[in-house]
């Protein structure tokens, strides 16, 4: 991102922060609205699904500082509670990726 970019990206987010304050949404309100469809990418699932169970299991926010026990825990349980609440088919976990 440029510095152009970055700059007009916090005006955006404070022009929209302004609005949504000058018309009475405030902040729970918004982050209760579930009806905002995106797709899911590789980072989103890391942060917003992985990292919050790795988390938990370890204590620490880097990813990397799962010992390997820990890392299938985590996967696991992921796995488990996608499969159990979304019927999410079983996606395995492979260490020889490439």
């Amino acid at each position: 991102m440029t510095p152009s970019q970055n700059k007009a990206l916090h005006s955006y987010f404070r022009r929209l922060a302004e609005t949504m304050n000058d018309e009475g949404h405030d902040v729970a309100q918004v982050l209760s609205m579930k009806t905002v469809s995106v797709a899911w990418t590789e980072e989103a699932v890391k942060e917003l699904l992985f990292r919050p169970i790795a988390r938990a299991l370890s204590g620490k926010e880097s990813i990397t500082g799962l010992n390997s026990q820990k890392l299938e825990v985590a996967f696991d349980t992921l796995n488990k509670h996608l499969g159990e609440n979304l019927g999410l088919t079983y996606v395995p976990f492979s260490v020889d990726e490439k």
